[in-house]
This record gives C-alpha cells, structure tokens and sequence, in this order.
C-alpha cells in the first residue's frame, strides 16, 4: 500500500515537473521571439500635474500626453525607429483672474532604445529621442497665441513587462529632458530632470 502512495506521489511530482519545464520552454520561447529581427509598435499616454505655492500665490500645472513609436530591433539589445508625440499643458495660478494658459507641442524625431532583460517576463530599458518640435500657446487674459520652433532631447528610463506573445506594458517615471525654442520674440532652452514626479503608462508589441 505504502509503495503504491509512494509511486503516485512520484508519478503527481514528475508530471508536475514536466508541466513547469514546458512552462519555463514556452515562456524562453516567447522570450526569444522579442529579439534580433524583430518590428517594435507601441504608444505611451503620460499625465503630469504639479502645484507650486509661493506665499499667496498658487500655481497649478497638468500635462497629458501621447506618445506612439515605431522601430526595428537590429541586435538583442538595441531599436531603432521613429516617434512623434504630442502633449497639451494647462497651466493657471491665483495671482489674479483668468490667468490661465494653454500649451500644444507636436513633435516628431527619432529614438534609439538599448534593453537589458532581467528575467524572462521583465526588462528594463532606456530610449534616447531627438525630436523637432512645434509649441502653441494661448494665454487666457490677453487672448494672443505664441508660436515657438525647436528641437529637444530625452532620455528616458522604463520598465518593460512581457504578458504574452511579445505583447506588453510599458511603465515610465519621468526622465532627462533638454529643448530649445525660439519664435514670435522669444528663445528658451534648458535641461529639466522629473525622475519620480511623473508617471507614463503604454503598451507594446514585438512582430
């Protein structure tokens, strides 16, 4: 009786570890298709808001923005491809009425993406853009648009997430950002860094 217990509880535990290996096979197989040779399509949506006071006056901020890419990846490890983005920004504070104002910026450039796995369901990676952009804004109290042209360049650190079939979520936290503008009278240019003051979330699939 006892050998025959004993014989079921081998045959239950080798069946059981033939379903893991096939498990672990299949997800290294699904692994492996996200490779060399393969095309990369993904959309990132961001949203950001900040509020600043200072003594009596508060300012708030809030961006959305959207964010599709599409490259090749040429080596394990490195994309490359191209990305156009837009995002609107609100800005307004209490130092009086109708102080408000909005931002568009359209942009459009190129990327490249260096990927480093740390398992087979998680990866993390980094993409460098370099973009031309295009920025309207409209100031609420004067009721005049702003145009500015320029160029900008991001770095930006994310977390990539396999679910299935090279199909996944993207997860961002802010990154390294330079631009330059210049139009209608005005130039500006300088570095902002966000690490950890803003969230993107998008989806991915390697072809």
């Amino acid at each position: 009786m006892k050998s025959k217990i004993l014989e079921n509880k081998k045959n239950n535990f080798s069946r059981l570890s033939k379903k893991i290996i096939l498990i672990i096979m299949l997800s290294i197989a699904g692994y492996a298709n996200a490779q060399k040779g393969t095309y990369l399509v993904m959309g990132t949506v961001g949203f950001n808001t900040n509020k600043i006071e200072n003594g009596t006056v508060e300012s708030k901020s809030t961006t959305f923005s959207l964010e599709p890419k599409v490259g090749y990846q040429f080596t394990d490890h490195w994309t490359l491809g191209l990305a156009a983005s837009y995002s609107h920004n609100t800005n307004d504070n209490s130092s009086g009425t109708n102080n408000e104002a909005k931002t568009r910026v359209y942009s459009a450039g190129v990327f490249a993406r260096y990927t480093q796995p740390l398992t087979e369901m998680f990866s993390v990676y980094g993409d460098l853009t370099t973009s031309f952009n295009n920025t309207k804004t409209k100031y609420a109290a004067t009721g005049n648009d702003y145009t500015l042209n320029g160029f900008g360049l991001n770095f930006t650190p994310a977390i990539y997430m396999n679910l299935k079939n090279n199909f996944g979520l993207n997860f961002g936290f802010g990154g390294l950002n330079y631009g330059h503008s210049s139009g209608d009278g005005d130039t500006t240019s300088g570095f902002n860094v966000d690490f950890g003051s803003s969230f993107t979330m998008g989806v991915s699939k390697n072809f």
